[in-house]
């Protein structure tokens, strides 16, 4: 069976991994190929670090690959290691909008052939800026796991506002001092927890105030919230408008405590707005399953391993 080859520098969980996680699933279920993945030295490897539970698929050297799967920040790693001048067929998961910046590191890697899969519209569209791509590239909306079995009755849910502040922590204290401050039941994560946890304090929330970085690409957490059933608010930002649109699944204030402080106000105060942004959340959820993205990706590897020829392709020593 041919192998495709994935490469981390794990340090510690987010979105991006748990997303190339996701891939690296799918290829192992495909039937077709069989994952194997390099940890960096640098990589963590305790019980956060998730591609551990294959620990027969992870190796300590690099092998011999039919496929290289690198995601945006792969690119000098696999550089540094010599992999981008092996004749290698790569596929190539771009999950941010930043990465067609000036300063981004991925951006000189652009012109180096691949089959390019961004996670969402705007991502296409950063990464097409940048020139026309050498190789074909795919939009495969970024997906999560079904979280209808953990919804709660809305009667019954113990705060009114959740925030989920690890990217952002000062923007996340200040917005929640204004809603305590308003009598508002705020319930405020300001650091990674593990995803069970976070799943269920979100899921016992009203509005779930979902904070970013500067750029995205389609975050998790916000499709999260609406698979659990909950409003969403997040600060307009560049990379989550494939499912993050304003007044019709999330609303989208300013970057600014104030602002995001009184959304979430005028949601609870607003029963036909909150419900119409569920509503249409849930819908969304609905249609970004772990099953659509893996029937989108399959095609895709089944073609790149169709092309290749029977030889295993030689990674340099």
């Amino acid at each position: 069976m041919k192998t495709v080859q994935f490469i981390r520098d794990f340090g510690g969980p987010t979105g991006g991994h748990l997303k190339v996680l996701h891939y690296f699933q799918y290829v192992l279920y495909s039937g077709v190929a069989r994952p194997q993945l390099y940890l960096t030295p640098s990589s963590r490897r305790d019980h956060s670090n998730f591609f551990l539970t294959y620990p027969e698929l992870v190796v300590d050297r690099l092998e011999a690959c039919d496929v290289l799967f690198l995601g945006g920040v792969d690119w000098p790693i696999a550089d540094a290691l010599g992999l981008l001048g092996a004749d290698i067929p790569i596929i190539a998961l771009l999950q941010n909008v930043r990465h067609a910046n000036p300063d981004d590191p991925y951006r000189r890697y652009n012109h180096l052939r691949a089959i390019r899969i961004c996670n969402g519209r705007e991502v296409a569209e950063a990464i097409a800026s940048l020139g026309v791509p050498n190789g074909p590239m795919h939009v495969i909306p970024s997906a999560f796991a079904p979280l209808a079995e953990m919804r709660r009755d809305w009667s019954r849910r113990t705060a009114d506002i959740f925030i989920a502040g690890f990217k952002n922590p000062a923007l996340a204290e200040a917005v929640a001092s204004r809603l305590v401050n308003a009598g508002l039941r705020v319930d405020v994560s300001t650091h990674q927890i593990p995803s069970n946890e976070y799943h269920c304090r979100m899921a016992q929330s009203r509005v779930a105030l979902v904070l970013t970085h500067m750029q995205e690409g389609s975050p998790l957490p916000a499709l999260a919230a609406m698979g659990l059933d909950v409003a969403v608010v997040i600060p307009d930002t560049p990379g989550i408008h494939d499912y993050c649109r304003h007044e019709e699944t999330a609303l989208l204030p300013d970057r600014d405590a104030e602002a995001l402080a009184r959304a979430a106000q005028r949601l609870l105060a607003d029963d036909v707005l909150c419900a119409r942004l569920r509503t249409n959340g849930q819908r969304i959820a609905e249609r970004h399953t772990l099953d659509f993205e893996h029937a989108a990706f399959l095609p895709i590897l089944r073609q790149i391993l169709k092309q290749d020829d029977d030889s295993k392709k030689v990674i340099p020593t």
